[in-house]
């Protein structure tokens, strides 16, 4: 499944358009490999950690570019529980990627020294 070009009601276009979606330390990164890895994660959380409320509230704020008001008036929520779904969802959504940019980091480390890196560890 193409995580970037799902289909269906909850289909999002690629995160990476909206750099409030990274971590902060990611948003200016010139590193278009760890980007890709960054967007296919956010992608990925999105899909995969937020439960469907907050997927619906990020996917209307983000992607539908609605204020936090009007997602308020469609949904029958109060604009302190809209705010406070996607705060928490953008927060899930950080960590998600910032874990997987680490990883990334340390898998791209760990070709870059041939296989010896364990001597490298912690350092």
């Amino acid at each position: 499944m193409n995580l970037l070009r799902a289909s269906g009601s909850d289909a999002f276009p690629d995160p990476g358009t909206d750099p409030r979606l990274l971590p902060d330390h990611l948003r200016q990164e010139s590193n278009g490999e760890i980007l890709r890895c960054c967007r296919a994660a956010a992608t990925l959380g999105v899909h995969t950690l937020l439960p469907s409320g907050q997927r619906t509230l990020v996917r209307m704020h983000f992607y539908d570019k609605l204020s936090k008001a009007e997602i308020s008036r469609r949904t029958g929520l109060s604009p302190s529980c809209v705010s406070k779904r996607i705060a928490t969802a953008l927060n899930t959504l950080r960590a998600f990627v910032g874990f997987c940019a680490e990883v990334y980091g340390a898998l791209a480390r760990e070709e870059s020294c041939g296989g010896s890196c364990e001597a490298q560890i912690g350092n």
